[in-house]
């Protein structure tokens, strides 16, 4: 188990136990009353709490809840009773963690692949807006299957050799978590459940291709690198909410790393 040291940045350490797992959670909860923002990293072993870090940063300053956690089985939190990584395995456990937290003026910010478990759940829990950093299309994930093959051979080969890891550590964070990070994603790449959730990937894309998200109000970050992908396939993330909004931010496919203070001031005017 990944120990993570957080004195001074006013975040705790909760367990959050559910009938479908225990999720490790890194909460900031100053008033109940006060928007709570539930932040979900990308697929895989990439943990929110090292992703997110500067964006937690910059937030403390606002009336705003952090909780900051992972999926089962991926970053820090516990594997799932139910090991296959299916897109409903996924749902049902993350909508049993946002009933078990509670709070009622909540925000989903996800990142990558992880927006498509969001889009498939949004509607079937209370929740005030969802936040997106370059949410993958699932057509992208069906006209690029060879993509998906490669992954999974790197995350075998990534699980025999200790060096090798299936995740980017931010490299802005401070040095002692940065190291935290590299030898948590090396001891954890190729794990039952990464493996799963990328065989799955597939599966998912082709039950979510034709969903699209409605009603409720978004915020998305698109990163330059991928904004011919949405050009071309659309964003079924945006809709016609009159407080949605959309940005296209010069950059990788981590933007929450170069541009964490922007990010941070966009998400204080959304959720207001």
């Amino acid at each position: 188990m990944i120990k993570i040291k957080c004195e001074g940045d006013n975040i705790k350490k909760v367990i959050v136990n559910t009938k479908y797992g225990d999720f490790i959670t890194y909460q900031s909860i100053k008033n109940k009353n006060y928007p709570t923002i539930l932040f979900l990293s990308a697929m895989g072993i990439n943990s929110s709490f090292f992703d997110y870090y500067y964006i937690y940063k910059y937030l403390k300053k606002e009336n705003v809840n952090i909780i900051s956690t992972d999926i089962l089985g991926c970053g820090i939190s516990f594997c799932p009773y139910k090991k296959e990584r299916t897109l409903e395995n996924i749902s049902n456990e993350l909508k049993s963690l946002i009933y078990t937290i509670g709070f009622s003026n909540l925000f989903l910010m996800s990142h990558s692949f992880t927006s498509m478990y969001v889009m498939n759940i949004y509607n079937q829990v209370s929740v005030s807006g969802l936040i997106f950093i370059d949410p993958t299309i699932p057509e992208s994930i069906i006209y690029n299957k060879n993509s998906i093959k490669q992954s999974i051979n790197e995350a075998y080969n990534n699980k025999k050799n200790y060096d090798g890891m299936d995740a980017d550590v931010n490299p802005k964070l401070p040095n002692n978590l940065k190291r935290i990070a590299e030898k948590f994603y090396k001891n954890y790449s190729g794990n039952e459940c990464e493996i799963s959730e990328l065989k799955e990937s597939l599966n998912t894309s082709e039950k979510m291709l034709n969903k699209r998200i409605s009603g409720i109000k978004t915020l998305s970050f698109l990163s330059t690198m991928n904004y011919q992908i949405y050009r071309k396939m659309g964003n079924p993330y945006f809709n016609d909410n009159k407080s949605s909004v959309t940005m296209v931010l010069n950059g990788h496919h981590f933007l929450q790393w170069i541009y964490p203070k922007f990010i941070s001031q966009q998400i204080s005017y959304f959720i207001k």
